[in-house]
């Protein structure tokens, strides 16, 4: 299964050489609330379709090859599609949230046992989007 990473090109050369490890501190997405919806950790983020990006954004996108890597909810794509964050580290959606949503989880707090349950694969589906806890080595890393 493919995957699409999207990172500065300045850091290229280390991943092509080290691989994607979660809690490299180089994720877009960052702040407490995510280290503590995925078990305090920042996991790599990645998309299912490749993104369009201009050359002169310094950014480049790598594709991935995360057969058989387990798959989680991209909490922060969630926040994107409606959900909202409290004060206490949950997330919600108000009303309907990502069209098509799972009914199990509109209109109720998502916590960490969403983050790969029986709906996973339903919303990453949906959003087109996922987290990956583990280490992507660089014989993972494909053409950039």
């Amino acid at each position: 299964m493919k995957a699409y990473h999207t990172t500065l090109r300045s850091k290229l050369k280390s991943i092509l050489a080290n691989g994607l490890k979660p809690d490299s501190g180089q994720s877009f997405t960052y702040g407490d609330w995510v280290s503590d919806f995925y078990g305090g950790m920042v996991p790599v983020f990645v998309a299912l379709s490749k993104p369009w990006l201009k050359a002169e954004t310094g950014m480049v996108v790598i594709e991935l090859d995360i057969a058989n890597l387990p798959l989680y909810l991209d909490v922060g794509c969630l926040i994107d599609h409606g959900a909202y964050a409290d004060e206490i580290g949950g997330l919600w959606f108000k009303g309907k949230g990502i069209r098509g949503i799972p009914v199990e989880i509109s209109n109720q707090e998502i916590n960490e046992s969403h983050l790969q349950s029986d709906l996973t694969t339903r919303v990453i589906k949906l959003t087109k989007t996922a987290a990956i806890k583990s280490i992507i080595y660089p014989s993972r890393i494909g053409k950039r």
